[in-house]
């Protein structure tokens, strides 16, 4: 406020934006639908991205969308908010905000929709197809609000736990391309460690750096992490976890950067020659108003 009874208003707008490129690509295509848009998959040629949106456009319990990288228009899957795309493209797996209880397997062709529970999971948080025959992570609360992470399969049949050290799990899905193998952090250091899905045995990736977390792998076997270290822009490396070599693949931030306050989220196609991103915005317009009472 002034002496004189003039006020000073902030009118802000906070929104999240969807990116793609492909390799080879000068800069990133926007792929936004609505106001808060966020890639939750991408197939294995980056032709379709799985997304949802959780601001107003989305409604109350979100919506689930599927949409060709070429820019055309979205096809609507349903309510919810998306967890995975199958690498065949077949099937979307997603979980209602009135009843985590359980998930949603919706077909994106012909065929009926199914429900997928693993017992004694409250909420399922975060969920995603491992290999091609049909396994799948899930991590989730039980009723006293403890998290873990399964492994079972599209039937929620059989779930055993992962072997991780306590107090760590999956929110997103760093499988290798066979489902032998994940990444999350190491057990008492900051740098990611490479799991055997069956016995756990963390060991250091090489060629990985503290403040680097795992996106995902390719086809041919190399991992994909984004840089943290700094806010703007993140960078977007390739490893070959057998030999530690290192390649920058992208730069990670819109050429518009005003308003910019972070990157979300990060997906590579199984290709390797596609990725998607996302970022929050918030962009705000100042008033001077007079005559407040």
């Amino acid at each position: 406020m002034a002496p004189d009874g003039r006020a000073l208003l902030e009118r802000a707008t906070l929104r999240t934006e969807m990116l793609f490129r492909r390799a080879g690509e000068p800069e990133d295509r926007d792929l936004s639908w609505l106001d808060f848009s966020a890639p939750e998959g991408i197939t294995p040629d980056g032709g379709t991205l799985l997304f949802y949106e959780s601001g107003q456009g989305g409604g109350a319990d979100y919506s689930t969308f599927l949409r060709k990288s070429d820019g055309s228009l979205p096809v609507r899957v349903g309510s919810g908010r998306a967890l995975a795309l199958s690498p065949d493209g077949r099937w979307v797996l997603s979980v209602s905000l009135r009843r985590p209880d359980s998930m949603d397997l919706t077909p994106t062709g012909p065929g009926e929709n199914r429900k997928i529970q693993v017992p004694g999971v409250a909420a399922h948080e975060a969920a995603g197809f491992v290999g091609s025959d049909g396994r799948m992570f899930v991590t989730g609360r039980d009723t006293a609000g403890k998290r873990a992470t399964w492994m079972t399969d599209m039937a929620g049949a059989a779930p055993r736990r992962l072997p991780l050290p306590e107090g760590h799990l999956l929110m997103q899905n760093t499988f290798s391309p066979d489902g032998a193998r994940f990444v999350t952090s190491c057990p008492e250091k900051k740098l990611p460690c490479l799991y055997d899905a069956a016995g756990g045995n963390p060991v250091p990736v090489r060629g990985a750096q503290e403040g680097w977390w795992a996106v995902g792998w390719d086809a041919a076997g190399r991992l994909y992490f984004r840089d943290r270290s700094k806010r703007l822009p993140e960078t977007l490396w390739r490893v070959d976890p057998a030999t530690g070599r290192a390649t920058s693949v992208a730069q990670l931030v819109p050429r518009d950067r005003a308003g910019v306050l972070a990157v979300v989220s990060v997906l590579v196609a199984a290709d390797g020659e596609a990725w998607t991103y996302n970022v929050m915005r918030r962009l705000s317009e100042l008033h001077v108003v007079t005559g407040v009472k």
